[in-house]
């Protein structure tokens, strides 16, 4: 029994521990080496994606993702056009050659790519699911790799 006064509250501190351990077990050192993707430097050279323009108020979504050379990045802007997004990147990727101009894939989305020497770069947006109508989100994802055929 507790005593008058004392300060220990054992229902408050379990779920605080358990949320600890799950974080160290999470975020801590060690792992495998194949748990994180590791781009083919014959493919991806560091910095690429890093020098892709950013629609203005981009909100990203999500980290970069590699797979089979190819970088992956998607991300959100409120009161936004798809359109408007897939135009500014036309407007400002500066020595990239248009192989599909931005073009309509479906209702409110839209797609475009280009490629630059040996580089690809496919730009598609859409609307996001919202719970507003009178706020519209759009979602752009960037995706950069080697020349392959446009999908």
């Amino acid at each position: 029994m507790a005593r008058a006064g004392s300060s220990r509250r054992p229902g408050i501190l379990a779920p605080f521990t358990i949320l600890a351990a799950v974080l160290l077990v999470a975020c801590g050192p060690g792992g495998s080496p194949q748990a994180q993707p590791s781009p083919d430097a014959t493919v991806f050279r560091g910095g690429d994606f890093d020098q892709l323009p950013r629609y203005p108020r981009s909100e990203t979504l999500n980290q970069p993702t590699e797979k089979a050379g190819i970088v992956v990045q998607t991300f959100s802007v409120p009161n936004a056009a798809p359109q408007t997004i897939l135009q500014y990147y036309a407007d400002r990727l500066d020595g990239w050659q248009v192989i599909e101009a931005v073009r309509a894939v479906g209702p409110d989305a839209y797609r475009g790519a280009w490629v630059k020497g040996d580089r690809q770069l496919l730009v598609s947006g859409g609307l996001a699911p919202t719970l507003s109508q009178d706020r519209p989100v759009a979602q752009y994802s960037l995706e950069l790799g080697p020349v392959r055929p446009v999908p």
